[in-house]
């Protein structure tokens, strides 16, 4: 596989606390700032970026996509857990990312 049809992905979902400690998983979520940085560092090397997060742990899932879209991420990954395609719908009129999406979203409803 050639080297520009990599993908990767910042891991801003895990909520294990050694990895929250280590300043990676859900620590980006509480730390947005720092996420940018590092999309930003990785789009400085031609990567495409995608963040995957847990919705409902930043305080606003739709603002936090606007934000990491304007420092340079192309893609999206969002475990919507406890929520459904309401969330998801918020999120993608908020930004032009692509979003994955995972957990209790419909398809069709979206």
């Amino acid at each position: 596989m050639p080297r520009d049809r990599v993908i990767y992905e910042i891991d801003a979902h895990c909520r294990q606390e050694p990895m929250i400690r280590a300043g990676s998983g859900e620590y980006y979520l509480h730390h947005p700032d720092d996420l940018v940085s590092c999309v930003q560092a990785l789009k400085s090397e031609g990567v495409c970026v995608s963040v995957k997060i847990r919705a409902g742990v930043h305080p606003d899932d739709a603002s936090l996509a606007h934000t990491l879209w304007k420092g340079g991420a192309d893609i999206l990954h969002i475990d919507l857990m406890d929520f459904g395609y309401q969330k998801i719908r918020e999120i993608r009129n908020n930004s032009p990312l692509f979003l994955i999406a995972n957990n209790r979203c419909t398809p069709s409803s979206v």
